[in-house]
This record gives structure tokens, C-alpha cells and sequence, in this order.
């Protein structure tokens, strides 16, 4: 072998161990970069305001990732509260308010109003047949009214209209409903309605009553519970429990509305026959017409076990990523339209970090779910954000 081409090996091996010393040098220092952001992320909280703007892959970003893996999530424990029972004081009703039933305690007044079936210390229903042997419902929402001397007493109103001007009593007002072949399909809900939703040969016909309240003002709002009755072949009419709200808003251009599907399984046991499954699915508009959807969530529960049950909630509102999607390209799709959409892409930038640490860098698979923080969680990193912005502004001024 010459002189030549002994030289040419010499020099291919060094440059191939210069160009590894590099890389191992830049991994090292990336690493290095990536210990003192986590480090000064874990002494200096609002360090995190400065660096969450990089891109994805950087020394920044990865600390960002790395600093809330470390910390708890702040997500809320599963359940759900049960509607609060009204309660009012006599002196602020209205004149024009009639009490049709009154009693001293919750089983009087069941005693009184003999009602079917009666659920969550304020709901009542009544059940009776049509000349064609379907049922009809009647429902009903009892009170607590507290009088002189602080006696609180359980009382039905007689007024019927909907949107009576005491804002408490017009909740849920007394209501009658017929069976429907399918649920009703309105712009603003489908109000008050009964559908059979599932039927089991050994078991019985399960119902679905629809229970709606409006608001007129400004913005026009519904929200429409979601009553389960069952008439059980063996033991008659049961209430299986309430399922999760439909509700809808509009006001000028931007409108919410929470649309729910409900699956139904058979347990055919006794003391809880069926269980159901709820996904309610979350969209928001944000343009003239309700032209464009600008977010839609989804949240899971179920209703199961002895009857009357309650609702549990078996998974925190998500989001679902499209094909491409990152983190990056999730927030700024949240942000479109804001008022002031880098603060706002900043912000579900953050959030989206903080509740899903573990989600990959750059694209993740179609159909990946993502937590979505709480609306506080997103004012106050919002707020912060937006100190930060002024207080950086004003150094520099």
C-alpha cells in the first residue's frame, strides 16, 4: 500500500472521529442544555412562560416535557354531583306564584302527590296510560321553602308557565309528555319528550324522558336532562337514574352546544338490570352562521349498578388529534379566531403540555386522545401569560 493511500485512510478515520466527537459533543450539550432549563424551570416557575414559545425538539421544549412528567396532573377525581334540590325563601316569591301542595317533609309530600315514581329529593313523575295503552309522563319539580321563623317546608307550585319571571321556580316547570316515535330534532333542543330507547324480552322496556328549560335574553340557551325509567316485567316502573345534560347556547356568532349518545347493555340482574354508556360530545362555533366548528371534545360516563343510580363520570373531557396533528398544531387550531391568538395558542400550548406530558414529539397517531385542562386551569395560565407579556413590555420600554 503507498504513502497515499495510507495518508487518505489516516485522514477518512480522523475526520470520522472528529465528526463523531461532535455529534456525541452535541447530544451532550443538548442533555446539558435540556438539565439547566429543568433546573432553572423547578427554582424559577415563570422560566416556563419564556421557553414554552420554542419549537418542538429543543433543549427548551424538552425540559418543558421533563418538568411535568415530574409533577402531578391536575386532573379532577372522576364523579359526578347530583342535581341540588331548589330552595327558596318565601318572602322573595311573587305574588302571582301559586303552591299547589305543601308539606312539612320530602315523604309527606309523597304521600300527598302520590306520584309514580320520584327521584334526587325534588323530582317527581307520574305515570298513566292514553286511550291506546302508551304511557304518558308528567313531571314535576318539588321545592324547599323556607317561612317566618326559619320552618322549611316541601311544596309543588301550580304554575305552569315556563319562563316565569322568578328565575328559581322557572326551572324545569311542570310538564306533560307523550310517547314519540323518534327524539325530536330542533335548533334550540329538542325540548320535552319520551322515546322508547332499548327493549329486552326477559327484562323490560327501558324510556328515555327529555326534560327541558329555556333562557330568552341576550343569548338563547337550553338545557335539557335526560331521565331513565324502566317498566320492569317483574316489578313494575323503576327509575334507572339521569343521565348527562343536553345543553346549547348561541350569542351573536358563537355558539356551545353538548350533544349526548347513550349505549344500552343488559346485565339482567335484579337489582341493577342495565347499564348505560354515555359519550357527550362537545362543539364549539365560532363565525357568522355557525359556519365553522372550531373545537369538539368529547367526555365518557355511565350509569350502572342498584337503582336509582348515579352518574360517574370514567374519563376527564379529551380531545381527539387528527392525522399530523402535534401538540403545536392542536393549540394553534384552539387559538384560531381568539382575540389575541399568540397569548391564546401560548396558553393551550402549556395546557395541552401539562395534562398530557407523555404524548410523543412531533406527530402523534390519528385518533391519540389529549386531556383538556379545566376552564380554570386555562384563565390562569392565561393570566400569567398575559402578566408576563406587560411585564416584559415594560422592561424594555
Amino acid at each position: 500500500m503507498s504513502k497515499r493511500a495510507g495518508g487518505r485512510k489516516v485522514a477518512s478515520v480522523a475526520g470520522l472521529g472528529a465528526m463523531l466527537v461532535l455529534a456525541v459533543g452535541a447530544v451532550c450539550w443538548q442533555d446539558f442544555a435540556v438539565h439547566y432549563h429543568r433546573y432553572r424551570l423547578g427554582r424559577e416557575p415563570e422560566h416556563l412562560l419564556a421557553i414554552v414559545g420554542r419549537p418542538e425538539g429543543t433543549a427548551e421544549r424538552k425540559a418543558v416535557r421533563r418538568h411535568f412528567r415530574s409533577r402531578p396532573r391536575p386532573m379532577p377525581e372522576p364523579g359526578r354531583e347530583g342535581r341540588p334540590t331548589g330552595e327558596l325563601d318565601a318572602a322573595d316569591l311573587p305574588p302571582e306564584l301559586r303552591i299547589g301542595v305543601e308539606a312539612d317533609t320530602w315523604k309527606d309530600l309523597l304521600t300527598i302527590a302520590k306520584p309514580t315514581l320520584a327521584s334526587n329529593e325534588g323530582d317527581l313523575v307520574w305515570i298513566h296510560e292514553d286511550a291506546m295503552g302508551q304511557p304518558v309522563f308528567t313531571l314535576d319539580r318539588a321545592y324547599r321553602v323556607k317561612a317566618q321563623g326559619n320552618k322549611t317546608q316541601w311544596v309543588l307550585f301550580d304554575n305552569e308557565e315556563r319562563l316565569h319571571p322568578h328565575m328559581e321556580v322557572r326551572e324545569f316547570a311542570k310538564c306533560v309528555v307523550t310517547l314519540s316515535d323518534e327524539k325530536p330534532d330542533h335548533d334550540h333542543g329538542p325540548g320535552d319528550y319520551a322515546v322508547v330507547l332499548a327493549e329486552d324480552p326477559g327484562t323490560g322496556v327501558l324510556y328515555e324522558i327529555g326534560w327541558q328549560q329555556d333562557w330568552q335574553g341576550t343569548a338563547h340557551s337550553f338545557e335539557g336532562r335526560r331521565l331513565y325509567l324502566l317498566k320492569d316485567r317483574q316489578r313494575g316502573w323503576r327509575f334507572i337514574g339521569e343521565g348527562p345534560a343536553e345543553t346549547g347556547s348561541s350569542w351573536h356568532s358563537i355558539s356551545h352546544a353538548v350533544d349526548v349518545r347513550c349505549e344500552v347493555e343488559w346485565t339482567h340482574r335484579t337489582e341493577a338490570p342495565v347499564r348505560l354508556r354515555f359519550l357527550e360530545v362537545r362543539s364549539y362555533w365560532n363565525g357568522e352562521g355557525a359556519q365553522v366548528i372550531e373545537r369538539t371534545t368529547y367526555r365518557d360516563g355511565v350509569l350502572e349498578g342498584e337503582t336509582p343510580a348515579r352518574l360517574q363520570e370514567i374519563a376527564w373531557e379529551y380531545l381527539i388529534a387528527e392525522e399530523g396533528d402535534t401538540v403545536d398544531r392542536i393549540a394553534s387550531r384552539l387559538a384560531r379566531g381568539t382575540d389575541d391568538e399568540e397569548l391564546s395558542e401560548l396558553t393551550w400550548r402549556i395546557c395541552l403540555l401539562e395534562m398530557n406530558p407523555d404524548l410523543p414529539e412531533g406527530p402523534m397517531p390519528a385518533g391519540t386522545r389529549l386531556w383538556v385542562p379545566s376552564e380554570t386551569g386555562q384563565r390562569e395560565w392565561g393570566e400569567r401569560l398575559r402578566r408576563s407579556k406587560k411585564g416584559r413590555g415594560s422592561r424594555t420600554a
